[in-house]
């Protein structure tokens, strides 16, 4: 019973493995055709393609939204779909199993309830990544905007236009996502697109919260034609006040969470300092 066990696990884990080698040998050389094309942004879908007929009957439409989400905070530079990362998902997840299961199961004799544990985990991992990247991103966005706003209302107090004002600040300024997302502004505006509708479109791909306050007051400015330059001024004022309070706030708990290390490796040897010379003064006094 137990040999016809084993040559089954045996059977299903070749038969996995031979699926796996056909379908990357077939991206292999699609992938070696393009480069010979030099195209460098289509032969990386090409790895993932064949699954993505897989992925797209995946219905969570609600995590599909947030992936997208994701996705444009992320920077997105190959325009990736959801169906994009799940396929990679999928992948990874067909990867471990197969592996897994030649190592777990075949060799090690485990349930193969671990390879499918891990084929599991290792379909999660891209979708982690993204979410990790994307963040990421908006914190070093919210945190490069109050200096970045400052440098506007500099701009635009010296005579320039906002138009004029915004391209001079992203020739100067150092590249960061921050200038990244808005040099797409800059880019939509002069092909056309209206300040109003380019700064709502910013809005959605970014999604932070002290972004979306810049671009309400720019948007609300437009619209009523108040001087953008007193807003700003106001604005920068505010977001610097938030950032020195949240670094008081972040000074105040260090001290707190100091206090755990202190009192297990501090304390302790304060104590034998005074206490040692006491203890060993009574022992040898007996």
């Amino acid at each position: 019973m137990e040999t016809l066990i084993i040559i089954t696990s045996m059977t299903s884990s070749f038969l996995f493995f031979y699926l796996i080698m056909k379908l990357f040998v077939y991206a292999w050389r699609e992938h070696t055709y393009l480069y010979q094309v030099e195209d460098r942004e289509t032969h990386l879908e090409i790895w993932i393609g064949f699954l993505r007929p897989v992925a797209k009957m995946i219905r969570a439409e609600k995590w599909r939204q947030d992936i997208e989400n994701k996705l444009l905070q992320a920077g997105n530079k190959s325009n990736w779909q959801a169906d994009h990362l799940l396929a990679l998902g999928l992948l990874l997840g067909l990867l471990g199993l197969v592996l897994s299961h030649c190592l777990l199961v075949v060799l090690l004799h485990k349930s193969p309830l671990y390879g499918f544990a891990i084929g599991l985990l290792l379909f999660f991992v891209p979708y982690l990544k993204l979410s990790e990247v994307a963040k990421k991103r908006s914190q070093n966005c919210d945190r490069e905007l109050p200096y970045f706003i400052d440098f506007l209302a500099l701009c635009m107090g010296a005579g320039l236009d906002f138009n004029n004002a915004l391209s001079k600040v992203l020739e100067t300024a150092p590249q960061s996502d921050l200038t990244s997302e808005l040099g797409i502004t800059v880019k939509n505006i002069k092909l056309g697109m209206s300040r109003k509708e380019a700064l709502l479109d910013l809005q959605k791909r970014m999604n932070v919260p002290s972004l979306r306050l810049f671009i309400q007051t720019l948007v609300q400015g437009i619209e009523t034609g108040t001087d953008l330059m007193t807003s700003l001024e106001s604005l920068s004022n505010l977001f610097l006040s938030r950032k020195f309070q949240k670094a008081e706030e972040g000074a105040g708990r260090i001290s707190v969470q100091m206090m755990i290390p202190m009192m297990l490796f501090v304390m302790p040897a304060v104590m034998i300092i005074l206490m040692g010379p006491m203890v060993m003064q009574y022992a040898f006094s007996l």
